[in-house]
């Protein structure tokens, strides 16, 4: 009698299909030098792991045994076993992929998606850096190989974290354009200028005069402005606090009161509301455009902070008052020098008034026994300071909500390319660099990752780029064929209809697509779909993915 088994495979097999769309696997075998007489290239084990990051978001461990509950010959083709799928295998072409130069094989493979989604090089260019905390002992770096060491954990906030670093630059829909994998120790303000270098070698004049480079506030710096304006590369960032022109620039703004309205950039009912001013400003010698930018979210909480710290000082106040009148001065000079240093510090929100009082105090005689007759006891001048809390300094607290509730924009791209509200939102748009970072590291693949050698830690954090990439066009695909079919909206899980569906959503439909494989008294295999809902197929329609690839083995 034969048999029949079911498989949930519809997200691996959407995924491979899509990764052989940009030719991932040729990519990497083309790249890697590996015997091609050999079953199984680096390649089809490199994608083993996409697919398992995809399958189930799990680490890198037990991989062989988690194909063992998959359709392998569908996904991989015929002959392909699970065990094709061990350690020593994936660590091997974990190898190739680092010999072959993972950088150069990412840089391809996003050229290729950009060009398969037909999305131009062109408008801003987001870059953004991520630390990933790992944990265990990992082997000295070989040359050319990362290295893995201590530093500031920033999504924890250790300060003494066994660490690697991450950077990349995403174009259009947060489509990664370029990955780097940095070791733990690296600086941002050096990968910005490092990254407008490469960047600089990969495209020509034409695509840089099309992109704005958009970056965090570590890459402002005299060097970096230097570099940018030789490069010619324009860009937009935030103005470090560090530097005294943004405190100028944001006093003038509010001073001048010429506040051009922008309003909402986010959709929902509670995206903040934003509004510009434009002015001007010279660091070392070249002229930037400034644009402050009052943000209603970032007033109420910096108002929140700028409470807790107007409590804070109070409280200070009173402490100090209560340990004055605890423990009086001998002389006035000794008092009005404490009170001086006390006006040195605080108080900055609070109205205090000062009054230094003399009191006459009786002393215990030195002597035991019975007083004389007619003997006064020793008495002394105590001098005591009293604090008295006035109202809240106004005067200075509405500055400094102001200051508080602004950032400013630094740019050099010319007002008649871009106006100030343009500069906003291409800043704006740097939440889709933070969302790739979100994906990379939820999963946490690189924490408990069962990896020693720092080559193959490095080269599997480029299959995590490699897999972005996936996951950045499915959604690109899904929302642009909506976009440009006649029903705009689908069918979202819950009854919920979207324009615009995420990754994660349409994923989780493709989850439910069952194959049953059955297995007749010859031993030859049948698939069939068994169910195939509606709005299931309508996601294979708006990704351009016939679903019978759930159905026939993969034929390399």
């Amino acid at each position: 009698m034969g048999s029949n088994v079911g498989y949930r495979s519809g997200v691996l097999g959407v995924v491979g299909a899509l990764c052989r769309e940009i030719g991932l696997v040729d990519v990497i075998n083309e790249a890697a030098e590996w015997h091609t007489q050999a079953k199984m290239g680096p390649g089809e084990r490199i994608l083993s792991l996409i697919m398992c990051i995809f399958g189930d978001r799990r680490a890198l461990w037990r991989v062989e045994e988690y194909y063992e509950d998959e359709d392998v010959e569908m996904l991989f083709g015929r002959g392909v076993q699970s065990g094709d799928f061990n350690d020593d295998a994936l660590g091997r072409a974990l190898d190739k992929l680092h010999e072959a130069g993972a950088q150069g094989v990412m840089a391809t493979l996003a050229m290729r998606a950009l060009a398969v989604e037909e999305i131009p090089l062109s408008g801003a260019l987001r870059s953004d850096t991520a630390t990933i905390s790992v944990w265990g002992e990992y082997q000295e770096p070989e040359d050319g190989a990362i290295e893995i060491t201590f530093g500031h954990a920033k999504e924890n906030n250790r300060a003494h974290s066994k660490q690697l670093q991450l950077g990349g630059v995403s174009v259009g829909p947060g489509m990664p354009l370029l990955g780097q994998v940095l070791s733990g120790n690296s600086s941002d303000k050096t990968w910005n200028f490092e990254t407008l270098e490469t960047l600089s070698r990969q495209l020509d004049a034409e695509d840089i005069a099309r992109l704005v480079y958009i970056g965090d506030s570590q890459m402002v710096t005299g060097p970096n402005l230097r570099r940018i304006a030789d490069l010619r590369w324009q860009f937009v960032s935030r103005l470090p606090s560090t530097y005294t022109l943004a405190d100028e620039v944001k006093a003038a703004a509010f001073a001048a009161g010429q506040w051009m309205e922008v309003g909402q950039i986010s959709p929902g009912k509670q995206a903040a509301s934003y509004r510009v001013q434009e002015r001007s400003g010279a660091i070392d010698d070249r002229i930037y455009r400034l644009i402050v930018v009052q943000s209603s979210s970032l007033e109420k909480r910096k108002a929140q902070t700028l409470q807790h710290a107007i409590d804070k000082e109070r409280e200070a106040i009173l402490a100090q008052a209560a340990h004055w009148l605890k423990q009086p001065f001998s002389c006035q000079e000794d008092a009005e020098a404490a009170v001086a240093v006390f006006a040195g510090k605080v108080p900055r929100y609070w109205g205090v008034q000062t009054e230094i009082n003399a009191q006459e105090v009786v002393l215990k005689r030195p002597q035991r026994g019975r007083p004389r007759k007619g003997e006064e006891p020793p008495r002394v001048t105590r001098y005591t300071i009293e604090l008295r809390l006035g109202g809240q300094q106004n005067d200075v607290i509405q500055p400094e909500k102001e200051r508080l509730s602004t950032f400013v924009l630094i740019t050099n791209v010319p007002l008649q390319c871009k106006t100030a509200e343009e500069v906003l939102r291409d800043y704006h748009s740097q939440f889709l660099a933070e969302q790739n970072w979100r994906f990379i590291k939820v999963p946490w693949h690189l924490s408990p990752i069962f990896l020693k050698l720092p080559r193959r830690v490095e080269a599997f954090a480029y299959v995590l780029f490699f897999a972005l990439i996936i996951y950045r066009l499915i959604q690109h695909r899904a929302r642009a064929s909506l976009d440009t079919s006649s029903q705009k909206k689908m069918l979202l899980p819950g009854g919920i209809w979207r324009a615009t569906p995420t990754t994660d959503q349409l994923l989780d439909m493709l989850r439910r697509v069952e194959v049953r494989l059955a297995i007749d008294d010859h031993g030859l295999g049948h698939r069939s779909i068994s169910r195939l809902r509606p709005e299931i197929r309508r996601v294979f329609e708006l990704l351009h993915i016939n679903p019978t690839i759930l159905t026939q083995p993969y034929l390399a």
